[in-house]
């Protein structure tokens, strides 16, 4: 016997994705996998690993105080282990993938 999902309040629920959005660099551009895309138990593999930082206060920048930061739009080659960071009128930026376990 198998259990499905059930919420307070109603009978059952079934769901359905439709399209995954991950964000490797947080407050930056969405992605949209291809096909299917690991998860564990902290969510999405390279979701919001990465960050943009401002050197001089040592802090994390976000959309609140960066709005550009959401035209950034990164590309993942899995295989080649790079991303690259592409943004309006800028040549692309290409940076090697690290993978830090949390």
């Amino acid at each position: 016997m198998t259990s499905e999902p059930h919420l307070p309040g109603s009978s059952s629920v079934r769901a359905q994705v439709h399209r995954l959005c991950l964000y490797p660099v947080k407050s930056c551009g969405a992605l949209s996998p291809a096909s299917s895309w690991p998860a564990g138990e902290a969510g999405l593999a390279l979701d919001r690993r990465w960050a943009v930082m401002d050197p001089a206060r040592g802090r994390c920048l976000n959309q609140k105080g960066l709005r550009a930061l959401c035209m950034v739009r990164p590309t993942l080659d899995v295989e080649r282990g790079t991303m690259t960071l592409n943004y309006p009128k800028v040549k692309k930026l290409d940076q090697d993938m690290i993978f830090v376990v949390a």
